[in-house]
């Protein structure tokens, strides 16, 4: 075998493939909507208030605050000797709206879990989720029974339950305090907050507490699944998938009255 022809050949078939590549269009369907790949998510609070669109990614974090401040997530305080913080971070996302050239840009502060310590900070952590089989089963019980199919989500939901730790966590940059002295404070928390490694166990026990307490009872096949029968013979099935909930019956009133 001539080993020294080898090389030639292989410039042959390379030379004989057509590198010319087919002049790419814009599918009409994404012709005018905004152009995401010009929109740069930032990944850090100094990104994001030195970006082209500081005045939209404000108004998203002041947005957050706010609704942690409504849901009265945390105390701030001076930290204790001896504890250590969690760690937070500004989460940025862009999301297109109702409108092609419609977006809305969102900023959620979360806690960093993996600077939490086992037995101080969290114990267990587990969290059921509904199966997909269950799902299909209730879109196919819906079809042959004509129930009607509401879905909600729950708006910053993990901050609707309360807190199963003594957790402090790190202020949100750009929206830090002092003491009089000038020491820097902390966040104290009274609710979950989304990252840390319980708070999806904690959402799910605060709702079904809730479901419980209002008659409902839980499948004995899938612990994401409830229903409640009502006096006048109408039945209610509630399905979640972590702050997406499924409504199904077929009243629409007492799924009206649910929500």
């Amino acid at each position: 075998m001539n080993k020294g022809k080898a090389p030639e050949r292989l410039i042959e078939i390379i030379n004989s493939v057509n590198t010319e590549l087919p002049e790419v269009k814009t599918p009409e369907y994404l012709q005018g909507s905004v152009d995401y790949a010009c929109l740069v998510i930032p990944e850090t609070y100094e990104q994001a208030i030195s970006s082209d669109q500081a005045k939209q990614w404000k108004a998203a974090m002041d947005t957050e605050m706010d609704m942690l401040a409504e849901n009265d997530t945390w105390e701030v305080t001076p930290l204790p000797d001896g504890r250590t913080e969690t760690k937070g971070k500004w989460v940025y996302t862009i999301k297109q709206g109702k409108q092609d050239s419609e977006v809305t840009y969102k900023a959620h502060y979360v806690a960093r879990g993996y600077s939490q310590v086992h037995g101080v900070d969290y114990d267990e952590t587990f969290s059921p989720t509904t199966r997909f089989t269950t799902i299909r089963m209730l879109l196919q019980k819906a079809v042959n029974e004509s129930l009607h199919l509401h879905q909600m989500d729950v708006k910053g939901a993990y901050l609707n339950a309360p807190i199963d730790k003594d957790i402090y966590v790190e202020q949100p940059p750009g929206y830090e305090y002092s003491d009089e002295s000038g020491k820097r404070l902390t966040c104290h928390l009274k609710k979950s907050l989304n990252g840390l490694k319980q708070s999806g166990r904690n959402w799910h026990h605060t709702l079904t507490d809730f479901l419980m307490s209002k008659g409902f009872i839980v499948s004995d096949t899938d612990p994401c699944v409830y229903t409640l029968d009502t006096s006048s013979g109408e039945r209610l099935i509630i399905l979640f998938w972590f702050d997406d909930i499924i409504i199904a019956s077929s009243s629409t009133v007492l799924i009206e009255a649910t929500k």
